[in-house]
């Protein structure tokens, strides 16, 4: 795919995402492979108070959108504590990391 252009339009934009029933907390997914992109892949995770998630992102760059609650991130650049202050999706702008 490198060195591709491709024209993005209300068709190649919808992408269905593949999730798996065996995995608890996915919401959704859609990798870059799927979607036919080059480099962007996204996952949508739902994760209980208290509930600990766990990634290894290896060679890829990694952003954290919080779309509701709060939590602490803990890897191997640092760890930041009490990100986050929206209740839900409806309640004000996202907190990024």
């Amino acid at each position: 795919m490198e060195g591709r252009v491709v024209a993005y339009d209300s068709k190649t934009l919808l992408v269905r995402a593949r999730i798996r029933g065996d995995e608890p907390g996915v919401v959704n997914r859609v990798t870059a492979e799927d979607a036919g992109w080059q480099l962007l892949s996204v996952e949508v995770r739902r994760l209980a108070k208290g509930e600990t998630w766990r990634s290894d992102t290896r060679d890829s760059e990694a952003a954290l959108v919080l779309l509701g609650g709060r939590c602490t991130v803990t890897s191997n650049r640092g760890e930041w504590a009490g990100i986050g202050r929206r209740a839900d999706v409806f309640s004000g702008m996202p907190h990024t990391l």
